[in-house]
């Protein structure tokens, strides 16, 4: 398992799976299962620097999914206004 916190990411008291940081006043969030990830980011190129940080960590090569709906439980609204992420379908 990698830790995210050595790409700088903070692990979130309530939820172990949620990694949050904050970059040029923007929040950007990773969500985490073994070796699963879903970054959210505002902008492609932090998204692209994240992705790059846990490539170099990682034994085989990340693929991108593209927008999501739900990732190990958790479900994800992505707008281009917002990023929503709730428990509840």
């Amino acid at each position: 398992e990698i830790s995210l916190g050595l790409v700088g990411s903070e692990m979130c008291i309530r939820d172990r799976c949620l990694y949050y940081q904050y970059k040029n006043g923007n929040i950007e969030l990773i969500l985490q299962q073994v070796n699963d990830f879903k970054i959210l980011a505002k902008m492609k190129q932090i998204y692209n620097e994240i992705g790059s940080l846990i490539q170099e960590r990682m034994t085989f090569e990340l693929n991108e999914m593209g927008l999501i709906k739900k990732f190990n439980g958790v479900y994800v609204e992505q707008t281009k206004y917002y990023t929503l992420l709730h428990c509840e379908p």
